[in-house]
């Protein structure tokens, strides 16, 4: 195990411990900076969850970026490709994005095996040129109940606007996981 693996371990050992540890009685599952960038309104754009595995790509530790991964496909062929690599298991996209109104955004990150994730809203941030995707616990906890502190994948597919490649989006911050990473679009 390399020492990106260990850290990556550590911070979600940490996470876990801190997000998911205390008593359900507080309700504070979700994220935790829903906030836009200083000086930004940011505005929150529909979205459509098209898969939620638990799976990621083979090589996830070496492309990810802060324990997250993600990839765009604006067509069909990109779109298929990338189902493939991150090892989704169900038939692709049911039904399909409408290409021509749509992108879809891959994102694999890590979570507690026994308090999966879910998408909780998408927001668009002008000013820094940021999607910014929000996930928290499917569930609330309850009293008592905590999330065990391992790492496990989770590989979420998301259908978001087309606009947003004519609005010189740069960056993806995916908030309500460990260190709340901001991933530059390549």
């Amino acid at each position: 195990m390399t020492s990106r693996h260990v850290l990556g371990l550590v911070a979600l050992t940490l996470l876990l411990v801190t997000a998911c540890g205390g008593s359900g009685s507080s309700g504070d599952t979700g994220p935790r900076d829903e906030s836009p960038a200083p000086g930004s309104v940011g505005r929150e754009l529909p979205f459509r969850v098209i898969a939620s595995e638990k799976t990621w790509p083979p090589n996830f530790f070496e492309i990810a970026q802060d324990d997250v991964a993600v990839r765009i496909a604006a067509d069909q062929k990109v779109f298929r490709e990338l189902w493939g690599t991150f090892g989704l298991q169900a038939e692709p996209g049911t039904p399909e994005p409408s290409w021509d109104q749509s992108v879809a955004l891959f994102l694999a990150v890590g979570e507690s095996s026994s308090c999966p994730l879910t998408v909780k809203g998408v927001r668009f941030d002008a000013a820094s040129r940021r999607l910014i995707v929000r996930v928290g616990l499917q569930r609330e906890l309850g009293e008592g109940e905590a999330c065990t502190a391992d790492l496990g994948p989770r590989t979420f597919v998301l259908e978001v606007p087309r606009s947003l490649l004519h609005e010189d989006w740069q960056e993806v911050q995916v908030v309500g996981v460990s260190r709340n990473p901001v991933i530059p679009i390549s």
